[in-house]
């Protein structure tokens, strides 16, 4: 940052944190001719289920808890703002793919109360917490990284589940470790960052095959063991499919049987956020995914020099 300030260079190689995105805007008189630009991102953090554990498997249970989670509450906290809520087809924002016509999951904690009710997740002992519908403890592990926004997001959802009187607990990990577990299938829930840039990745993640548990370990990217005879059949059909349109349509079929299964909560889509001097070069740009460290955000500068000339 000191060399930045100090005209060294022109842009920063890599994402700062939402803190300091937030300190520049809100401090410009420390930032003098350093800018923010802010793209949308190439990830989705979600909440992955392990489908092959009950109560995971229960539908109506993961609608409950993703209709408790005020994802908008999230992002204010964590990212600061500068992040997109998720939405089901849970490709990010930045790709050409994502179905904006598939509006993020609505909060709203009574509803959500009373379906977990109609599905047997109801205070069979009177402490404030559900149980199980065969009357067994009910208590959520969230596997995730041991990182400050990480432990904060689970803290947030752990706060809003219990609103409802869903008992979560956080067990977080070394960011080295969660791959691991996600690929053994040796977590009940975990924040994952999940990113989907073409339509293959619909196959790759989602197809049942890709979840096969065998010999202790996930033969693809389905980590979770997502199954549906419907999805697979519409995925194959959109692997075989040559016409673009036509593949556009059977993956927008596609987003919207995981906005309805919800094997993952979508929770955000953290923006790339890089910092740069308009000192020596103006017509910034950042673009979607990448932000400014792009061969088409660089095209587009003109030396200031040249700008003021022209």
């Amino acid at each position: 940052m000191q060399a930045l300030k100090e005209a060294k260079f022109d842009v920063l190689a890599w994402d700062i944190t939402p803190t300091m995105a937030r300190d520049v805007q809100a401090h410009p008189e420390n930032y003098a001719e350093i800018q923010l630009a802010a793209a949308a991102g190439l990830s989705v953090r979600s909440l992955l289920f392990n489908l092959r554990q009950a109560p995971y498997d229960n539908p109506a249970l993961r609608l409950a808890l993703a209709q408790a989670i005020d994802t908008q509450a999230l992002v204010d906290q964590v990212p600061l703002g500068f992040a997109d809520r998720g939405t089901g087809d849970l490709f990010p924002p930045s790709s050409w793919w994502h179905d904006g016509s598939i509006p993020a999951m609505p909060f709203d904690a009574q509803q959500a109360k009373e379906k977990l009710t109609l599905a047997g997740f109801v205070d069979r002992d009177g402490d404030g917490l559900r149980e199980n519908p065969d009357g067994s403890a009910l208590q959520i592990v969230i596997t995730c990284a041991k990182a400050d926004a990480a432990l904060k997001t689970i803290e947030l959802v752990v706060a809003q589940w219990k609103a409802v009187g869903i008992k979560a607990k956080a067990s977080s990990l070394p960011a080295e470790q969660i791959l691991p577990a996600l690929m053994q299938a040796k977590f009940e829930v975990a924040l994952h960052d999940l990113s989907l840039r073409e339509p293959e990745d619909a196959f790759f993640y989602f197809h049942s095959s890709r979840g096969l548990l065998t010999d202790g370990r996930v033969s693809g990217y389905n980590y979770g063991g997502y199954a549906n005879a419907d999805y697979d059949r519409i995925a194959e059909l959109m692997q075989e499919e040559q016409d673009q349109q036509k593949r556009l349509e059977l993956l927008r079929e596609l987003q919207g049987i995981l906005a309805t299964d919800l094997p993952q909560i979508p929770l955000d889509s953290p923006y790339v956020l890089n910092l740069y001097r308009d000192s020596r070069f103006v017509g910034w740009r950042a673009e979607p995914g990448v932000g400014l460290l792009s061969l088409r955000a660089i095209a587009n500068l003109s030396a200031v020099e040249q700008a003021v000339h022209e």
